[in-house]
């Protein structure tokens, strides 16, 4: 786990100062002088907007972006997503370990608890504006990821201690963009399904 939690803090930093979608950042452990040598490497997708992307950036949005943390014989570890959740009104949903996840994937529940989650902010001198952001790690079974990226139809529910955010149901407000079902679904058949 503390091999992941480096591996992580470094995709964290990459995830934050990110780049075009449809890429993938790669972590080796070799890479990272803090982490266990020869725990294999964490590989995550750069860009996954659950709602909408600002095109000129300006504004920050919501991020679902799919991982997969593998050993040196290419064999999984763990596979999963991890979330920035952007807030603007109120403030962070305060997300700590254990809160839960719950995706209706074509109306299956799949459900995971939230794992290395931090929360942030940043203010907008040009709109006077506080975005308010919570990180979250979430595991995901072979089998719920596969479910997750073959849906038509997917809804989210992120919970925290201060309250919960929904993407892609009626009254929430926020839609899922077509590009969230496509990008998940090129990661896992690049990216997971050939190391099962």
């Amino acid at each position: 786990m503390i091999v992941l939690k480096n591996l992580l803090a470094i995709v964290v930093t990459i995830s934050l100062f990110g780049c075009a979608g449809g890429k993938y950042n790669i972590v080796n452990s070799s890479d990272n002088e803090f982490a266990e040598k020869g725990k294999g490497s964490l590989i995550t997708l750069e860009e996954n907007y659950i709602d909408f992307k600002d095109p000129m950036g300006i504004v920050p949005s919501s991020q679902f972006i799919p991982y997969v943390h593998h050993d040196n014989d290419n064999k999984i570890i763990s596979t999963g997503f991890y979330l920035i959740n952007v807030k603007t009104s109120g403030k962070w949903l305060n997300i700590r370990k254990g809160n839960e996840l719950v995706i209706l994937a074509d109306g299956k529940r799949i459900v995971s608890e939230a794992e290395n989650t931090k929360i942030d902010h940043s203010f907008s001198t040009n709109s006077a504006i506080t975005y308010y952001y919570d990180y979250a790690w979430y595991e995901f079974s072979f089998k719920d990821m596969k479910d997750i990226v073959s849906a038509k139809n997917i809804k989210i529910m992120v919970t925290g201690k201060d309250g919960a955010q929904e993407y892609g149901t009626k009254n929430s407000g926020y839609s899922i963009n077509d590009s969230f079902y496509s990008q998940n679904n090129k990661f896992f058949n690049e990216q997971i399904l050939p190391r099962k």
